[in-house]
C-alpha cells in the first residue's frame, strides 16, 4: 500500500502522465481494472435520464406530500434492478 501512495504522490508534468504510468506498470496491473471501474463515466447520460423520469413518475399530484427521504428511497426500489 504504501508502494501505492508514494507512486500516486509523486509530481508529475500532466495528469495524463500518470494513467499512463498505472496502465502500463506490472506494479498496478491488478489494481487498473479497479481504477477503470471506479474513474471512468459512462458515455451516456441514459441511466441518470430514466432515474430522473422515474421519480416524476412517483411524483404524482396525489403524492404531494411524499418527503425527499422517501422519494429517494422508492426511485432506489424502483431504479436500483436496471441499472
Amino acid at each position: 500500500m504504501m508502494e501505492y501512495l508514494e507512486y500516486v504522490t509523486t509530481p508529475r508534468t500532466r495528469d495524463s502522465d500518470f494513467w499512463v504510468e498505472v496502465l502500463h506498470s506490472d506494479t498496478f496491473k491488478v489494481l487498473h481494472p479497479l481504477l477503470e471501474k471506479v474513474f471512468c463515466p459512462p458515455a451516456t447520460s441514459a441511466p441518470v435520464e430514466q432515474i430522473f423520469s422515474h421519480s416524476g413518475l412517483l411524483m404524482r399530484a396525489n403524492r404531494v406530500r411524499i418527503g425527499d427521504n422517501m422519494l429517494s428511497q422508492l426511485v432506489y426500489l424502483r431504479c436500483s434492478n436496471k441499472l
